[in-house]
C-alpha cells in the first residue's frame, strides 16, 4: 500500500466536529529523520484536545533505496544533485515524477477535508500545495524542515503553484536564512523547535547514571548471544550512522582493535549498524575468531527504547552521519560530546550547529578522530559535566519551541477563518 494512515483508519471522509482542528501530518519515509518529526508533531496534538490529528506515512520506496546508495557509494554525487536540484525545472520533475503522490494528496484532502496539513518534506508538501488549488480548499499547507542550515528551494519552490502557504523551520539561524535565501515575508516563516521521542524523554528523566542504563540495556536486550562479554562497568563508545551510514565508520572500527591508548583499548564498543544489514553480518564474521574484537558489539536494528537506553548508557558518541533527530536524543541522553567523523552532503549544516553550540568535535582524519575519542574517554565528571549543560540549554530551547506549537497552529487557523469571513 503506498501511504498508511495512523491514528484512524481508511473510510469514508466523516464530518467535520467544529470544535476541533483537523490536521493532517504527511510524512515520507525516506531515511528516519523527516517521519520521525511528523510523529512528534501528530503525538503532540494528540494530547490536546482543540485538534484532530492524523498522520499519513508515504513508503519510501525506490526513493529511500536510491537515498541509501547515495549514503553508501555516491556521496559527492548528491553534492552535486542538491546543488542541480536548486533551478526551478526540478520542481516541476519531482511533480511530474510523483503523480501518484499528487493523486494520494487529492484523495487525502477529499476524505479528511483538513483546516491545515502539515508536510515533513518537500516530496509530499508540493502535491499537497498543487492539490489544494485545484480543489479550491481553503486548507493551509505548511512545510516543516526538520533539519538546520538554510532550508533547500525545493521546500520553497519559486512557482506559486507549488508553494506552501508556510516554511516551518526548528531553529532560530535557519528561519533568518530561509527570509535571506527566498526573500520572504516575515509572516510565512515559523519557528517551532524540535523535541525527541517519549521513550528518550522517560529514560533520561529516569536513569541517573551511565552504568544504570549499561545495566539496564544488558537485561532488557533480546538478542543477548550478541553482548557475550559486555561489561556494564566499562566505559562505553557508541558508534551510529542513522538507519544507513554505519558503514562510513569502517575506518574506525577497523582501527579499533590496534589502538594503542590504554583508555581506548579499556573501553568496549557498540556498533549500531541500523538497517545496514550487510554491514551487521560482516561485522559477526570479522568478529569470530579474532580476540582482539572481545570488546566491539555490532547491533542489529534496535527498538526505540534499547535505542534509548544504549544512548544513555554510551559515554562517547562517534558519528558517521548527524541529523536533528539524532543530535536531540543524543543531548537528551546525555552522550556527549559528539565526535563527527564523516557527514552526508547535506549535513554539512548540522555539523556546523554542532560546533557553534559547543557540544562536539567534527574530526574527519582518522588519527585525529581516535586522540579526540581517548581525550573524551579521559574526562572527568567536571569537564563532562559542562558539555551536559549546554546541551540542556540547547533541549530546553527546542523543547519550549516545540510545546508553543499548538499555540501557534491555533493562531495560524483563527487568522485564516478571520480572512475567509472578511472575503466573504
Amino acid at each position: 500500500m503506498p501511504f498508511r494512515h495512523r491514528y484512524r483508519k481508511s473510510g469514508t471522509m466523516r464530518e467535520k466536529d467544529p470544535y476541533k482542528i483537523r490536521i493532517v501530518i504527511a510524512t515520507h519515509a525516506v531515511g528516519s529523520g523527516h517521519k520521525i518529526f511528523g510523529d512528534l508533531i501528530c503525538e503532540k496534538l494528540t494530547q490536546e484536545d482543540d485538534f484532530d490529528p492524523v498522520c499519513i506515512v508515504e513508503d519510501g520506496g525506490a526513493v529511500d533505496e536510491i537515498y541509501g546508495f547515495y549514503v553508501r557509494h555516491a556521496d559527492f554525487w548528491m553534492k552535486i544533485m542538491n546543488r542541480i536540484n536548486e533551478l526551478p525545472v526540478f520542481d516541476c520533475l519531482d511533480f511530474y515524477k510523483n503523480k501518484g503522490m499528487y493523486a494520494r494528496a487529492v484523495h487525502v484532502l477529499r476524505k479528511e477535508n483538513p483546516d491545515i496539513v502539515i508536510a515533513t518534506r518537500f516530496s509530499q508538501s508540493i502535491p499537497f500545495s498543487v492539490a489544494k488549488k485545484v480543489l479550491k480548499m481553503r486548507t493551509l499547507v505548511i512545510n516543516a524542515v526538520p533539519d538546520y542550515g538554510p532550508p533547500l528551494r525545493r521546500d520553497y519552490p519559486r512557482l506559486d503553484v507549488f508553494k506552501p502557504d508556510y516554511l516551518m523551520v526548528t531553529e532560530d539561524g535557519s528561519l533568518r536564512e530561509a527570509l535571506k535565501k527566498f526573500r520572504m515575508n516575515e509572516g510565512r516563516v515559523l519557528l517551532c523547535g524540535h523535541d525527541t521521542r517519549t521513550e528518550f524523554r522517560r529514560i533520561a528523566a529516569k536513569i541517573r547514571t551511565k552504568e544504570a542504563a549499561r545495566e539496564a540495556f544488558l537485561d532488557s536486550y533480546e538478542h543477548a548471544a550478541l553482548l557475550r562479554k559486555f561489561d556494564f562497568r566499562k566505559k562505553t563508545v557508541l558508534l551510529m550512522g542513522g538507519s544507513k551510514a554505519a558503514a562510513r565508520l569502517m575506518p574506525v572500527m577497523r582501527r579499533l582493535p590496534k589502538a594503542r591508548a590504554d583508555v581506548l583499548k579499556q573501553a568496549q564498543y557498540c556498533i549500531a549498524c541500523g538497517t545496514d544489514q550487510g554491514l551487521f553480518h560482516g561485522l559477526v564474521s570479522m568478529k569470530e575468531g579474532n580476540g582482539d574484537m572481545e570488546n566491539i558489539f555490532p547491533l542489529p536494528r534496535l527498538h526505540t527504547e534499547n535505542m534509548a537506553l544504549l544512548m544513555a548508557g554510551c559515554d562517547v558518541p562517534v558519528l558517521g552521519s548527524i541529523a536533528p533527530a539524532s543530535l536531540n536524543e543524543l543531548c537528551e541522553t546525555r552522550c556527549l560530546p559528539l565526535i563527527i567523523f564523516r557527514h552526508i552532503a547535506h549535513e554539512g549544516h548540522h555539523v556546523r550547529y554542532v560546533q557553534d553550540q559547543e557540544i562536539g568535535f567534527y574530526e574527519p582524519r582518522l588519527r585525529n578522530c581516535l586522540r579526540r575519542l581517548a581525550f573524551c574517554l579521559s574526562m572527568d565528571s567536571g569537564e563532562k559535566e559542562i558539555y551536559g549543560h549546554r546541551a540542556g540549554a540547547l533541549r530546553a530551547r527546542h523543547r519550549n519551541g516545540f510545546h508553543s506549537l499548538p499555540r501557534l497552529l491555533k493562531s495560524l487557523h483563527e487568522k485564516s477563518l478571520r480572512q475567509h469571513e472578511a472575503s466573504n
